[in-house]
């Protein structure tokens, strides 16, 4: 009885960090567009053009 309180508290308490997680993952998802897609985009363009 005493563990299934706990748990639930533990539970309750960490009740905010669903939105951190959609938070930290759209920002890992905004650094690889930066950092790796959009320089390949531009080479492609460049490698286009001639």
């Amino acid at each position: 009885m005493n563990l299934l309180t706990v748990l639930l508290q533990e539970k309750a308490a960490s009740g905010g960090g669903g939105s951190m997680m959609w938070i930290m993952l759209i920002a890992m998802f905004a650094i690889m567009y930066f950092f790796m897609i959009r320089p390949q985009q531009k080479k492609q363009k460049e490698i286009a053009k001639f």
